[in-house]
């Protein structure tokens, strides 16, 4: 079974929010454009868009934050993230 663009998504996004990014939460807005630059031409940005939507639905297990500064852009909105115990 080949995997979905959600499946890549979710994980190159799981990747740096718990690597790199451990501890800072990125608006929907940010992740996508790290995605693009990850994932590379092969991706459509709509369908990133939609596979962002799709977690902010569902982020287990990452956690979503209905309003916080993104740590990337700085704009208050919608963000994911892992936070530090």
């Amino acid at each position: 079974m080949p995997y979905t663009t959600e499946q890549f998504v979710r994980r190159a996004v799981g990747e740096l929010l718990r690597g790199d990014a451990h501890g800072k939460f990125w608006c929907q807005t940010c992740l996508a454009t790290f995605a693009l630059e990850t994932l590379g031409a092969g991706y459509h940005k709509r369908d990133i868009g939609r596979a962002l939507d799709k977690m902010f639905e569902a982020p287990s297990p990452l956690n979503r934050i209905p309003a916080f500064g993104c740590a990337q852009c700085g704009r208050t909105m919608p963000c994911l993230g892992v936070p530090t115990p």
